[in-house]
């Protein structure tokens, strides 16, 4: 054999292209070394993979050999296909091969014995002409590409190329040929293999060498120059131009296009969306896509573009590109489109379009990711047996891959604990299938999460439990489902102070993350809010009390930060507001947790409504107090819409609106009575006190006369204005004698020996109350004309008495009560008694 030239290795490749640098760029190009020899040792893909992963857009012109003549010039170029030369080739031939072998070769009856033959004239000829070694390696590559069917056939004739390359490269180390047939073959192989992503070793350290010292201004050699600056900080803008200006030169090249999208693809991923757009358009002016290399170009740069849309969110975009992989024609690999838009479905929970898309992924290839993710879908849609039978057959199939693993057992312990009867057998399986995840992926959360839910739920096991937990929480800190799980452990155990720890632990390492991270972290932020907004209410008002709220306030603001759509965090805030009287920020709080609270919540209209009361906004406390009664049979919302619209009627009295107050009023009580009928036997004295309240109310409100103007200054007015008050007096004596009964309830409730157990005013009010309302009574009976008439109604003097007997009743409970003594006064004078 001949003396084969040294192969360089990658790094020493980058070392002698930095050295050949201008002395201008010297210290970059210095760095540019250690720079391309550090990534390659710490496994950092090399920029020449930018290139080299898309080497399938080069045009096959690209792929030549300068076959050398007499004094190294005139040299022709052999394109990849060309018709082989014959003159000296067939006299050649005839003076090697028997007579008969040479028929069956003109015959066209022969194919390995004339690979022999090219492969043994290249190796033997002796005046260095590389004309038959190309020529063999071209007849190879030919009968490659009529092969495309058998892959077999196809990685037997890459195998015997890549061996022609090497030896053409020990005889002939300058020719460009060889090396850039064995890239490209390399690139080819690779695009079949679905398991591999990036060029091989072989492809990256070929390509260094083509651009070092093998062929330094071919289009190829200087776009792979380019790349391998762009690898250091210190030259990646020369090198970035040097790649960009052979995009410009060569119009029709894809590689710098593709180059340029790989490199901006890290750091600037808005050029690297325009460089691929170039890349494509490029594509699109081409007149054909019929030829395999240029459609797997276009599909190369679709997926990078889809891709980058999907990371940055821009779901739309990336769901039409994979769409046109998908459907275009002809296909190239439409599988890389379904899996692409199963993925994005995925990411967005449309589980139903998830099982959709991964089988007709599965229709083009039955493999362990379509049925993985099917599954999963299927699991999280509800449908578990199904889900797990394919999850199975994905274990089997990738017994080594957790991901599957895990969902397998998830789908297993949902379906375990929704069945009414625990089988041994099932949570058996369901145990090993957990078990089984967390051997495969020792440093993931979820299963030992999962093994924690177990031991806690089936097995009564909390102190394997907590250990479980504590596993995945020290994995991964935002594990909210172990997190929560060993809080509660802790809080069940007494152990209120583990739980706190716990939750500031996790809070204080929060800040340590990056933000995607430390939003996952928001359930002990959370849940240290609730904490200390339970401790607050227990410690009544003082500096502690305020200190509890802040610090309250302050975490559930960090986990709203985290997921501003929790309507519980929302609700906890408004909670914490109210307490440092915030009153319109807690409204505003609890206005978003009903606004983010599925389908509303009569609770929280409830308390919107009492905020709302409390503002003074009477009308939204009406509408919100409506809306809770609709929801729920719920007292003290009925009891809310009674006092609200008391209160309203009392504002309008005040500013001189005797009608509308009179209207609300009358409102008022009907809600009153209405939450009577909803407690029923039940003896509520605020109820009771209410309703007495508004009854006794209405003593005080003018009921205005309704005139038209044609009626003004007739006799009829008179009679008009007579039958109003009569009207009127008839419906406040009824509304007095209810309110005398409310508050003569409220008087047998609190004097019942029981009454210890009902929470009760102080004992003087009701008499109190009473006796104002015998009061208004009494001056009432006086107004009334006809009140001698009717022998059933209580006279003035009567009703007098009773008002003084009630007076002095509140007295004796409260003697120091100067209103009680006020009312006293003015009920003695009223009938003219001796004061003393």
């Amino acid at each position: 054999e001949k003396e084969r030239a040294p192969i360089p290795t990658p790094s020493a490749a980058s070392a002698k292209l930095s050295a050949s640098k201008p002395s201008s760029s010297s210290s970059s190009s210095s760095s540019s070394s250690s720079s391309s020899s550090s990534s390659t040792s710490d496994n950092t893909p090399s920029p020449t993979l930018a290139i080299l992963s898309t080497l399938q857009v080069l045009p096959s012109g690209l792929i030549h050999a300068a076959s050398p003549s007499a004094g190294g010039a005139g040299g022709r170029v052999l394109v990849l296909g060309a018709p082989p030369p014959v003159a000296d080739e067939a006299d050649l031939l005839r003076t090697r091969l028997a007579p008969e072998v040479w028929a069956a070769i003109v015959a066209g009856d022969v194919t390995g014995e004339l690979d022999a033959v090219y492969k043994d004239i290249a190796a033997q000829v002796a005046d260095g002409s590389a004309d038959y070694a190309v020529k063999y390696i071209q007849r190879l590559l030919l009968r490659r590409a009529g092969s495309s069917g058998d892959m077999e056939a196809r990685l037997q004739l890459g195998h015997k190329i890549r061996e022609a390359c090497s030896d053409m490269m020990g005889l002939f180390p300058t020719l460009p040929f060889p090396y850039e047939v064995a890239i490209h073959i390399e690139d080819e192989d690779l695009a079949t293999n679905n398991n591999q992503t990036g060029p091989t070793a072989r492809a990256v350290e070929l390509g260094e060498q083509l651009a070092e010292r093998v062929a330094p201004s071919s289009p190829l050699a200087q776009v792979v120059r380019g790349c391998l600056m762009m690898a250091d900080p210190a030259t990646a803008e020369e090198g970035r131009a040097l790649v960009e200006a052979q995009a410009k030169h060569a119009a029709g090249l894809l590689a710098p296009q593709a180059a340029l999208a790989q490199y901006c693809m890290a750091s600037q991923p808005l050029k690297s969306i325009e460089t691929i757009q170039k890349g494509l358009k490029i594509i699109h002016d081409r007149e054909t896509k019929a030829g395999s290399l240029l459609r797997l170009c276009w599909q190369a740069l679709t997926l990078a573009l889809a891709r980058l849309y999907a990371s940055s969110h821009k779901r739309d975009e990336a769901i039409k590109l994979y769409t046109a992989i998908t459907t275009s024609s002809p296909p190239v690999d439409p599988a890389q489109g379904w899996r692409g838009l199963t993925q994005i479905a995925f990411e967005q929970d449309k589980f139903d379009e998830v099982i959709t898309l991964a089988q007709k992924l599965r229709d083009i290839k039955d493999d362990p990711w379509a049925m993985g993710y099917q599954g999963r879908a299927m699991h999280l849609a509800g449908r578990s047996q199904e889900g797990a039978e394919l999850l199975k057959r994905a274990v089997q199939l990738e017994p080594n891959d957790s991901k599957y693993a895990y969902w397998l057992a998830c789908s297993l312990w949902d379906e375990a604990e929704a069945s009414s009867t625990k089988d041994a057998n099932q949570l058996g399986v369901v145990l090993s299938a957990m078990m089984q995840a967390a051997k495969l992926a020792p440093s993931w959360g979820p299963p030992f999460t999962l093994l924690g839910h177990y031991y806690r739920r089936v097995e009564g096991n909390t102190e394997r439990a907590k250990r479980c937990y504590q596993k995945a929480i020290g994995l991964d800190l935002g594990d909210a489902e172990a997190g929560i799980g060993l809080s509660d452990i802790y809080t069940e155990e007494g152990k209120i102070s583990l739980a706190v720890s716990l939750y500031k632990d996790v809070t204080l390492h929060s800040a340590n993350l990056g933000a995607k991270a430390a939003k996952k972290c928001r359930w002990a932020w959370l849940r240290l809010g609730l904490y200390q907004l339970n401790s607050a209410a227990g410690t009544g008002a003082s500096a502690q009390y305020a200190a509890d709220l802040e610090g309250a306030v302050s975490c559930i603001l960090q986990a709203l930060r985290a997921d501003p759509s929790d309507p519980v965090a929302w609700k906890a805030l408004a909670e914490g507001y109210q307490g440092q009287a915030k009153y319109l920020a807690a409204k505003k709080a609890l206005a978003k947790a009903l606004e983010l609270s599925a389908g509303g919540s009569g609770l929280l209209h409830h308390q919107v409504a009492e905020l709302s009361h409390l503002l003074g906004e009477y009308d939204a406390a009406v509408e919100h107090y409506t809306l809770a009664t609709k929801v729920l049979s719920h007292v003290p919302s009925f009891k809310g819409l009674a006092e609200t619209k008391f209160e309203h009627a009392k504002a309008l009295h005040k500013d001189g609106f005797f009608g509308r107050a009179d209207i609300k009023l009358k409102e008022a009580a009907a809600h009153a009575r209405e939450a009577f009928l909803l407690v029923g036997d039940r003896p509520i004295v605020c109820l009771h006190k209410l309703l007495g309240d508004i009854c006794t109310f209405r003593y005080h409100t003018p009921v205005p006369l309704q005139v038209d103007d044609d009626e003004l200054g007739t006799q009829d007015i008179a009679e008009k204005l007579r039958q109003h008050t009569q009207t009127t007096i008839r419906e406040k004596r009824a509304a007095l004698q209810e309110g005398e009964a409310a508050y003569q309830a409220v008087i047998d409730i609190t004097s019942r020996d029981d009454a210890s157990s009902v929470s009760l005013p102080a004992a003087a009010g009701p008499h109190y109350d009473l006796a104002i309302n015998y009061f208004y009574h009494a001056q009432l009976a006086n107004q009334d004309q006809h009140q001698d008439q009717d022998s059933s109604l209580p006279s003035p003097t009567d009703l007098i008495r009773k008002a003084i007997q009630k007076f002095q009743d509140a007295l004796e409970h409260d003697p120091h009560n100067s209103i009680y003594w006020n009312g006293l006064g003015a009920a003695l004078v009223a009938v003219d008694l001796d004061m003393s």
